[in-house]
């Protein structure tokens, strides 16, 4: 059966999660949609569902009363080691809480999902480069800012995040971020201003999507627009 219809019939079951007026957000699964920034490019249904690729991006969950957790499918991360996504795969198991916000200039909601927060060693870090992605673009210039630490035995605040933004179109939404940063911990115990390494998992998530010479390529360069099916017209 095809991924949508499932998805439709949990849909269906699960509804519409409400955490408030300003910070509703449909639970569900979210599959990626061609937009720019979830506004339509001008595309029938029929050509919007031949030139996009059925992948499943994340799922949103009802995690107590008053919030969500998120699972981003990192199984469609590119090229990632399976070591790698089963790492991610259980920092969003343990994510730590998420934290909605609300913008009443722009009528703009933002969910932020802190997957970690932890101290981790120099030689974790090296360890978890090796994990992800074996073909970004970035990965050699990540092990040059690791070489040029004198001190191995450097400790470094490890946070991994996610970022919806909730643009009131509805069944979409934006991700806009999901990324592990990296910070060296200072003589004083405390996280440097800026990140040593950052890795975008998000840059992964998104590459495989459309070839580098489809019109659709520059759409992804600051996030990707999920839609959860709309089951109701089926």
């Amino acid at each position: 059966m095809n991924l949508r219809i499932i998805s439709r019939l949990i849909c269906m079951l699960g509804g519409t999660l409400l955490t408030g007026q300003s910070l509703a957000m449909g639970a569900g699964d979210y599959y990626y949609v061609i937009s720019e920034r979830c506004q339509s490019v001008g595309l029938t249904q029929e050509q919007r569902d031949e030139q996009t690729p059925d992948v499943l991006l994340f799922e949103v969950d009802p995690a107590n009363i008053s919030d969500y957790s998120i699972s981003v499918n990192n199984d469609a991360l590119h090229d990632y080691t399976a070591q790698g996504i089963a790492y991610l795969n259980n920092l969003q198991a343990n994510q730590i809480y998420t934290v909605g916000s609300y913008s009443t200039d722009t009528r703009i909601a933002e969910h932020r999902f802190l997957l970690q927060k932890e101290i981790i060693s120099y030689q974790m870090l090296a360890g978890l480069l090796s994990r992800f992605s074996q073909s970004q673009t970035d990965k050699g210039h990540y092990f040059r800012q690791l070489l040029s630490i004198e001190n191995k035995g450097a400790q470094f605040l490890a946070v991994t995040e996610v970022k919806l933004v909730d643009e009131r179109i509805p069944n979409r939404v934006f991700l806009s971020e999901y990324a592990s940063a990296y910070f060296l911990i200072n003589a004083d115990g405390k996280p440097e201003n800026a990140a040593v390494v950052t890795v975008s998992h998000l840059d992964s998530l998104t590459s495989a999507l459309h070839p580098e010479t489809s019109q659709w390529k520059n759409t992804l360069r600051n996030g990707v627009c999920a839609e959860k099916p709309e089951y109701a017209h089926w």
